[in-house]
């Protein structure tokens, strides 16, 4: 494939990531984890770097690349029934339980 069409392919998935990082970012309130926070916004900056990459490193993205790329898509999607309305509970910090 011509890489001008990689680096399109490329910018479509991970501006996907992108709205599913935000998205979940979005959901979280500051009873959520501080791990998941940062686990999501060092994602969403990844995506923004490596979609990007022609313009902020001037290389091109490559298969292998890609294949991660949609790899890390497809992993967000199937846990997207946890997060259709709120963050997970176990993402979530509480007291102890007294018991």
């Amino acid at each position: 494939m011509n890489s001008h069409l990689w680096a399109l392919l490329n910018t479509v998935v991970c501006g996907a990531i992108m709205v599913v990082c935000i998205c979940r970012l979005s959901v979280m309130h500051v009873g959520i984890r501080k791990l998941v926070r940062l686990k999501y916004t060092l994602l969403l900056s990844g995506a923004c770097a490596y979609g990007f990459q022609p313009f902020i490193f001037g290389t091109w993205p490559t298969p292998a690349g890609m294949f991660f790329v949609v790899t890390v898509f497809v992993g967000l999607l199937t846990s997207s029934h946890r997060w259709r309305r709120a963050a997970p509970i176990e993402t979530e910090t509480r007291p102890a339980e007294l018991a």
